[in-house]
């Protein structure tokens, strides 16, 4: 059974966004270089509530994921970063578990295979904030945008470590939806954690 892309699943994500401090900071010159695209990873939890006369049925959906077949590159000038030809592919199992009145029901296993993601171009200008973190106008990527053609182009924040030449941006959401219906009010939280991992060039 095929399941779709959980960005396609989510209405909406609020991006939760912090620093470790307000103050601007011209770019590292470390950070300044072409990068080629690794790898993107998602972890997300998903849980759906609905509450009837008859007691809580829970629906929990784990999402745990590296893209694969990845190509493109990421630029980093004083001024504006560029993403160039972004391309994946997701090939994965989300694990979905039901709950009645807390007590387990059923698990399985979903095959999650959307078709490749190719050709992403964006840029953006950006601004450094502290030592450690990145506010975009676009040009970021993750899975939280590129796997939604709606969010491609909008601002959003991360933060950023490395690792010898690796640089790995990452961020998380956390969302409560309230999805009412006549007769079956239900509530929905996603909980996630994107990141993305490129190599700089020599």
């Amino acid at each position: 059974m095929k399941f779709a892309h959980p960005v396609y699943i989510l209405a909406t994500l609020a991006l939760t966004f912090t620093s470790c401090t307000a103050e601007e900071t011209e770019p590292d010159s470390k950070l300044l270089g072409t990068y080629d695209l690794l790898y993107m990873t998602l972890k997300m939890n998903t849980t759906i509530t609905s509450d009837t006369s008859e007691g809580r049925k829970k629906t929990i959906y784990l999402y745990d994921y590296a893209t694969q077949e990845n190509t493109g590159t990421f630029t980093i000038r004083p001024d504006r970063i560029f993403a160039d030809s972004i391309g994946y592919r997701i090939n994965t199992i989300v694990k979905v578990s039901d709950y009645y009145n807390d007590v387990a029901e059923n698990t399985q296993e979903l095959e999650m295979i959307p078709p490749p993601f190719e050709g992403i171009t964006m840029s953006g200008t950006y601004q450094l904030i502290g030592e450690d973190s990145l506010y975009a106008s676009s040009g970021l990527i993750s899975t939280y945008n590129t796997a939604n053609p709606a969010r491609i182009g909008m601002p959003y924040g991360t933060r950023f470590f490395w690792s010898g030449d690796t640089l790995t941006f990452y961020h998380r959401t956390d969302t409560l939806q309230h999805l009412d219906a006549p007769g079956n009010p239900r509530t929905r939280r996603s909980v996630a954690l994107f990141s993305t991992r490129y190599l700089k060039r020599k």
